[in-house]
């Protein structure tokens, strides 16, 4: 985040709010256009989450780096959403899911 705001991608104060809501386990949605730093955003809040958290990842690439020890990383597929929360995961982070799967997805959530 320290970095997302050095380069004026984000305010301190947009670093902040977003730093309490990861904290506070609220939904964040991030959406943009292409090459708008979605992923990096994703990242660096998926970085934020407590170390005693157990995270899953939906892919269709191996884009995110999250710098923790409990990281479980799924690819996309139809089943994906289902088989995530079947991992029982404290973060669900999901990274450019196919425009195909998104009803099936807020069905399941």
């Amino acid at each position: 985040m320290d970095e997302l705001v050095k380069l004026g991608t984000l305010t301190p104060y947009m670093a902040r709010f977003l730093d309490a809501a990861v904290r506070a386990k609220l939904n964040i949605v991030i959406s943009g256009g292409s090459k708008s730093g979605k992923t990096s955003l994703l990242t660096s809040l998926a970085n934020l989450s407590s170390y005693n958290s157990r995270l899953v990842t939906i892919s269709g690439s191996e884009d995110l780096s999250i710098n923790k020890d409990n990281v479980i990383y799924l690819s996309s597929n139809e089943n994906i959403i289902k088989s995530a929360l079947n991992a029982h995961p404290t973060t669900l982070v999901i990274n450019n899911l196919d425009s195909s799967l998104v009803a099936d997805s807020i069905d399941v959530m």
